[in-house]
C-alpha cells in the first residue's frame, strides 16, 4: 500500500483525514494499493481556542508501473515435421502481466492485433518468427512488442517410401524401361545411368540384353529432406531363349 499524500501540521488543532466521503476520520494518511485514481479528504479539527476548518478534498493518482519479464520465452529444441502440430516455443514468464504471442514475418510487426497467449504451434517444417510482449493487469502497464523475436524452426523429416527397382527384363528388340520408379507421397524421384551423371524424372531404357547401371535420387517435399545418390541393384535384361 501506498499513502496517498504527506502529512500537514498545524499548532491550532488537528488535521484528521478520510479516503472516502463517507469514510471515518482519522489522523493517519490514507493509504491504496491498486493503481487509479482516488479522493482523499482532510479538514482540521480546531483546538478549544480555534474553529474547525471545514472538510475540503484533493485528487490523488496511483499510477501503473511496467511489468517485468521474468523468464524470456526460448525455442522449443529437435522439433521435427510429423505432419501433427506442434508447440514450438518454451512459454517465458511475467510479473505483472500475461506475455502474448505472435508468428509472423521477420519484421517486426507495426500492431498488436492478433496476438494471443496460448503456445504457437506449428504443422510444417520451416523457420518461424515469434513475436511477443507483456499485456499488463489492472496495476501495469503493456509493454511495447521487444524488439527480437524468438526464431524457432521445425525441422524436415526423412521421407518414407519403396525405393525404385529393378523390372525382370527379357530382350525384346524394343527399348524397355529398365527399373520401376514406385509410388511415394514425399517428394519425386530423378534416375540417371552413372552416380554424377545428370538426373531427370525420366526413367532409364534399355533394348540389348545385358547388365546395366542405375542411380536414382529423391527430391523431398517442404517437410521431408532429399535422399542423395542411391545405386539400384540388378538391373539387367535377360536374353531371349532360342527358338529353333
Amino acid at each position: 500500500a501506498e499513502s496517498l499524500g504527506s502529512a500537514c501540521s498545524t499548532t491550532c488543532g488537528a488535521f484528521l483525514y478520510k479516503l472516502y466521503d463517507d469514510g471515518v476520520d482519522g489522523t493517519s494518511i490514507p493509504t491504496a494499493t491498486d493503481a487509479g485514481s482516488y479522493t482523499g479528504y482532510y479538514k482540521v479539527e480546531g483546538d478549544d481556542n480555534h474553529n474547525d476548518v471545514a472538510e475540503a478534498s484533493i485528487e490523488v493518482t496511483i499510477a501503473k508501473a511496467d511489468p517485468t519479464l521474468t523468464t524470456a520465452p526460448t525455442a522449443e529444441e529437435g522439433v521435427v515435421y510429423s505432419g501433427d502440430f506442434k508447440s514450438i516455443i518454451n512459454l517465458g514468464t511475467a510479473d505483472g502481466g500475461t506475455i502474448l504471442y505472435k508468428i509472423d514475418s521477420d519484421v517486426k510487426p507495426t500492431s498488436k492485433d492478433g496476438f494471443y497467449g496460448d503456445t504457437p504451434q506449428r504443422s510444417v517444417a520451416g523457420t518461424f518468427y515469434v513475436w511477443y510482449y507483456i499485456k499488463g493487469d489492472a496495476n501495469h502497464n503493456d509493454t511495447d512488442i521487444y524488439d527480437d523475436p524468438v526464431v524457432a524452426t521445425i525441422a524436415k523429416s526423412n521421407p518414407t517410401y519403396t525405393a525404385p527397382s529393378a523390372l525382370e527384363l527379357t530382350y525384346t528388340g524394343s527399348a524397355q524401361d529398365l527399373v520401376k520408379a514406385n509410388a511415394t507421397g514425399h517428394g519425386t524421384f530423378s534416375f540417371s545411368t552413372s552416380e554424377n551423371g545428370e538426373y531427370s524424372s525420366t526413367i532409364p531404357q534399355g533394348t540389348d540384353a545385358g547388365s546395366y547401371t542405375v542411380w536414382y535420387k529423391f527430391t523431398g517435399d517442404d517437410n521431408h529432406n532429399d535422399v542423395g545418390p542411391t545405386q539400384i541393384e540388378g538391373v539387367s535384361i535377360a536374353q531371349k531363349a532360342l527358338t529353333i
